[in-house]
């Protein structure tokens, strides 16, 4: 292939990002999705929030815990925490998370022992937290 063949190829969308060095949302998305395919655990931990929060994806407590969970494995506290907020809050959107205070709780232990500090301060707060929804 030549460089003008190459260009030809190009969809207006990358021939816009080569011009600016600004990908779009949905080169961004495309990028996470290959880096944590590749095992990757930042890029993992990021498209497990993506799916938490529906950015640039639907959201999806399933797919948000599947990545987080393989950030994790590679002991990332960030993600240890971040599944400790989802098990702790539970989440909405697509295969919703129903919140386990134990799986909240080994999560935050977890990202403590990791070093992450706010984790120590989420796991005081879950011991002591009323229950959310009196019947």
């Amino acid at each position: 292939y030549s460089q003008v063949a190459k260009d030809r190829e190009m969809s207006p969308e990358d021939k816009e990002a080569v011009r600016t060095g600004v990908l779009s949302a949905r080169q961004t998305v495309d990028l996470f999705a290959a880096a944590a395919d590749n095992n990757h655990p930042m890029s993992q931990y990021v498209y497990g929030i993506m799916f938490t929060r529906g950015i640039g994806v639907a959201q999806d407590g399933a797919e948000a815990v599947k990545w987080l969970g393989k950030a994790a494995a590679h002991n990332l506290a960030i993600a240890h925490y971040a599944l400790g907020v989802i098990y702790r809050d539970g989440t909405t959107g697509l295969n919703e998370v129903t919140p386990d205070k134990a799986l909240a709780a080994r999560h935050f232990a977890r990202a403590f022992a990791l070093g992450y500090k706010p984790a120590g301060d989420a796991l005081k707060l879950l011991e002591f937290e009323a229950p959310r929804n009196v019947e």
